[in-house]
């Protein structure tokens, strides 16, 4: 088997029940909140919507509807920078993090129960090869 039919059976199987699950639950059918929720977390300066657009790659306005969204949830507040009037800086709320921190444990518990399917040394070699993969 080559790559390309390897790549093409990835594809086949993306729309399988464990990974339309894995996906829902990342985008929790909100337009990536929890994506943007943890741009913030572990960003370590201050942040304002174009900066989050330009990591993420996307628009500043979904990243602002995204905003928009998170505050009214009360994950994330909003306050003029100090130094640039103009600017608004982004920052988590302790629910926020406590929010980021449930999804997180959702997902590795989701990732556990797909590879239950696997033994520890077809989980290590999974692991290795998306090391490789990804770096």
């Amino acid at each position: 088997m080559n790559k390309k039919i390897i790549a093409e059976e990835i594809m086949k199987n993306s729309g399988c029940k464990s990974f339309k699950t894995f996906r829902t639950s990342i985008e929790d059918g909100n337009k990536g909140l929890y994506i943007v929720l943890k741009v913030i977390a572990e960003t370590n300066k201050e942040l304002i919507a174009s900066d989050i657009a330009e990591i993420l790659d996307v628009s500043i306005a979904r990243v602002t509807v995204a905003l928009k969204t998170l505050e009214e949830r009360k994950l994330i507040i909003k306050e003029k920078s100090k130094i640039d009037k103009r600017k608004t800086i982004v920052y988590l709320t302790d629910k926020g993090y406590q929010v980021l921190e449930e999804k997180y444990q959702k997902l590795i518990e989701l990732i556990e129960v797909s590879l239950e399917k696997l033994t520890i040394e077809e989980c290590e070699q999974l692991l290795n090869i998306y090391k490789k993969i990804t770096n």
